[in-house]
């Protein structure tokens, strides 16, 4: 494994927000990328990724982007932006000029999941043009009007699939079907979890027991592990409060989390099967928001159970009680469909809640590292934005490390 022979990629992991990075030691080349588990799934039944080359004009600067396309559906792939700053332009020129590469994917916790030889063909014309281009710096542009048009994805039906580099998987350097499981103190991430995590690819069963240790690892970049309590239970009747619990000294968050199995099959769904599953989810995830802000408001103190323990928690009528949906994935064309349903329950709770899907947590969680503040901020934020606007919209934050 790449991190194995080069665990200081780890260390530089731990800050790199997402999406595809060079790395190059001595002679040989890497690129490495920190996805989520749909994507790599996805190269590893097609062997193979695309990388086409688009632009964002904003007044009159030209920001390169790269796209990773991932064909899990032929209409409708997965996507993968990567916007170049800086140096990253003149960097990428001379990486892709090399025919074969080691290549290396990571899921969004810096895990390990897959590691092969591959082949790079098409590269001529993809150079030519990159060489065309210049790069800014992330801090002179319009951050506001970036973001818009770094959110466009209608753009993607204008692609030209000419100039693009195809990248195919050559031999597996290290197996891919394996469970990773990490016992170092310093992946504790919940007060319960006694500083153990599992991780794996292919996820057939029980897809929740994953995502919920991986969306409290996210967590645990804005919040302590102690803070963070995983499937608490009501005392009285050992029923679910909410998937995960968060409790800080002003607030409690209310976590509601959905996720489908992680197969091929799952993956090789219809587009329209595939929002008509979200959207399954997401109603059951809001009634699910709705029933544990209800259960909330009508206690006096909140004592709850985790794994045989009980927790009870202090000053618990001093705190605001706030709501996070999580589900898989989320479509854009969607929106309105959502935010309709997240109405219905703000309506019948008086209590807010936004909602984001699995990309979106580990984007804010990485742009608020280790501030509580400006997370509550953010989330405060948002929602008075959806009921300023009486829409949800999705907001993609952006930097030179993404």
């Amino acid at each position: 494994m790449l991190s194995i022979n080069n665990p200081e990629i780890l260390e530089f992991l731990e800050d790199f927000h997402g999406g595809m990075l060079p790395f190059v030691k001595g002679k040989q080349k890497y690129l490495v990328f920190k996805i989520p588990k749909e994507c790599i799934l996805t190269v590893k039944k097609n062997k193979k990724l695309e990388i086409l080359l688009d632009k964002i004009k904003i007044n009159e600067q030209i920001i390169p982007v790269l796209l990773a396309i991932f064909h899990d559906d032929e209409d409708e792939p997965l996507i993968l932006k990567n916007p170049l700053f800086g140096q990253d332009l003149f960097v990428y020129q001379e990486f892709l000029r090399a025919e074969k590469i080691q290549i290396s994917f990571f899921n969004e916790n810096n895990y390990e999941l897959m590691y092969y030889e591959a082949k790079l063909e098409n590269i001529g014309l993809f150079i030519e043009k990159l060489k065309a281009m210049n790069c800014v710096n992330a801090e002179s542009i319009n951050q506001h009007e970036f973001m818009e048009a770094y959110c466009d994805w209608e753009i993607v039906d204008k692609l030209n699939y000419e100039s693009k580099i195809l990248i195919t998987l050559l031999e597996p350097l290290f197996p891919d079907d394996f469970l990773i499981t990490d016992l170092r103190e310093i992946t504790s991430y919940s007060i319960d979890n006694d500083g153990v995590y599992y991780t794996q690819l292919i996820r057939e069963e029980n897809p929740g027991k994953f995502q919920e240790l991986e969306i409290a690892k996210m967590l645990s970049r804005i919040f302590k592990p102690q803070q963070i309590f995983i499937n608490p239970l009501k005392i009285e009747d050992g029923k679910e409060i909410a998937d995960i619990i968060v409790v800080t000294e002003d607030e409690i968050f209310l976590i509601q989390a959905k996720d489908t199995p992680n197969t091929e099959e799952i993956l090789s769904a219809t587009l329209d099967r595939k929002k008509s599953k979200t959207l399954k989810h997401f109603k059951k995830a809001v009634d699910q928001y709705v029933g544990s802000v209800k259960y909330l408001m009508q206690i006096e103190n909140l004592t709850f159970k985790v794994n045989d323990k009980i927790y009870k928690v202090s000053n618990y009528n001093k705190k605001n009680i706030k709501s996070l949906i999580i589900v898989k994935e989320l479509f854009l064309h969607d929106y309105p469909n959502y935010s309709k349903i997240m109405f219905e329950g703000i309506k019948k709770t008086e209590s807010p809640c936004i909602f984001w899907d699995f990309t979106d947590l580990q984007e804010k969680t990485m742009f608020m590292k280790g501030n509580i503040d400006e997370f509550n901020n953010f989330y405060l934020r948002t929602f008075k934005r959806a009921i300023d606007e009486k829409k949800f919209s999705k907001v993609v934050l952006i930097n030179s490390k993404w």
